[in-house]
């Protein structure tokens, strides 16, 4: 009978392992294979890949040491390799995602710069996706007032706003100010 080892991993506190590790019992038990020891953890990809490496140059002292078959040093070997390679490529494609964001924040101040202009040019249909980016729960009419009100606009735009108000508050204060934080 062949032995193996169950290793099951999720990468945040939130997720569970346990579906990974009776999915991976029944494998082994229709093969017809020994689960001789379960590996469990809660852990992140980077974090994963490097103990991951460890774990495979542990099971090769080990095999190199005579203290497990070569049988099961192979699956074990190929099945962590498996998991490098898949944890390797997640990376990657993490790493892909965190590019440099500093163009598109520039176009985006660009655009809300020009909302107005946008507002202006814009057909039925993009004046309503507009107003639902800047005011994403929509715009009341307040008949009592005469207003249009908004319960919450876009966190941008409150950030701007502030900014765009410390500014004038700078621009028309005598003495000069310097303002840390966010208020």
């Amino acid at each position: 009978m062949k032995k193996v080892v169950i290793y099951g991993r999720v990468s945040t506190q939130s997720q569970e392992w346990q579906r990974q590790v009776e999915e991976l019992r029944s494998l082994a038990k229709s093969k017809g294979w020994e689960v001789v020891k379960v590996f469990t953890e809660k852990i992140s990809g980077a974090k994963a890949n490097s103990e991951l490496k460890q774990t495979v140059k542990d099971v090769k002292v080990r095999y190199g040491l005579g203290k497990i078959p070569e049988d099961v040093y192979t699956d074990t070997i190929d099945s962590l390799n498996s998991d490098l390679d898949d944890i390797t490529l997640e990376l990657q494609d993490c790493s892909q995602d965190l590019s440099n964001l500093e163009p598109e924040v520039g176009n985006i101040v660009t655009m809300c710069c020009k909302l107005g202009e946008l507002w202006g040019n814009g057909d039925f249909y993009f004046r309503q996706k507009l107003q639902k980016l800047v005011y994403p729960e929509g715009i009341f009419f307040d008949k009592k007032k005469g207003e249009y009100r908004t319960e919450n606009e876009n966190e941008v735009f409150k950030i701007f706003r502030r900014l765009l108000s410390d500014y004038k508050e700078e621009a028309t204060s005598s003495i000069p100010t310097c303002r840390l934080g966010s208020g």
